[in-house]
């Protein structure tokens, strides 16, 4: 997906002053952008490298902690809901949505994600940590694994999402080929604030998918949303 970079979308992207934010208003039936659908076309018109730079720009002016203390008291309430016993964490580097807290409201079994040789292996908590070259903590390569299929919800971070679940990451696939390891039964959850939930994001055949969105706003199933 190239396509060429619009004069207001490099304002977006290096103006901070520029008044083209999004105002989201995305509930279980509505998913708008509050009167402002041009900003809504030019996300959609921006390719995935433009989107990571709005995106980190966006997140840097966010309250990160207070948003991720909501989200937190969120999805406690829904893994008790769906009765998840062993629950996959990730560690949060930069800016993004910190799921830790949550070990402190909801009592399970918490894993680490480690990546090795392109894919993401599980160990579980508490274990051994080491500081990874981008300097986020992950479990040290001689923990103890265990199989994916173990796992009953997995959290998944990301840049952006989109309504059906999309996602925005790194651009290095390690989700994306983990995703496609676990059983049907494993709760994936994308965990993104309401300000990086955009429209529609570009993906690849290859690309997978998340079943549910949690953000400071609630939990709630991805798919196809009515118009308010």
């Amino acid at each position: 997906m190239s396509r060429g970079v619009t004069s207001l979308t490099r304002r977006i992207l290096t103006d901070n002053t520029c008044d083209c934010q999004p105002a989201f208003g995305y509930g279980p039936n509505n998913f708008s952008l509050a009167g402002r659908p041009a900003f809504g076309e030019i996300l959609t018109a921006m390719n995935k490298a433009e989107l990571r730079r709005w995106a980190k720009e966006v997140r840097k002016s966010l309250p990160l902690g207070v948003l991720s203390q909501e989200l937190n008291r969120h999805l406690a309430r829904f893994l008790q809901e769906h009765r998840a016993s062993h629950i996959l964490l990730y560690s949060a580097f930069g800016s993004e949505l910190d799921p830790a807290g949550l070990q402190g409201l909801y009592p399970a079994s918490y894993y680490l994600p480690r990546a090795s040789a392109y894919q993401l292996e599980v160990h579980r908590l508490p274990c051994k940590l080491v500081k990874h070259k981008y300097g986020f903590w992950e479990p040290a390569a001689e923990t103890p694994r265990v199989e994916p299929d173990l796992l009953d919800a997995v959290l998944v971070p990301g840049l952006a999402f989109d309504p059906w679940g999309h996602r925005l990451g790194y651009g290095q696939g390690f989700y994306d080929r983990f995703l496609a390891r676990l059983p049907p039964r494993t709760l994936t959850v994308g965990l993104v604030a309401e300000a990086l939930l955009v429209p529609e994001l570009p993906h690849d055949p290859w690309d997978v998918p998340v079943q549910f969105l949690a953000t400071e706003q609630g939990v709630r199933p991805v798919g196809p949303v009515a118009s308010p």
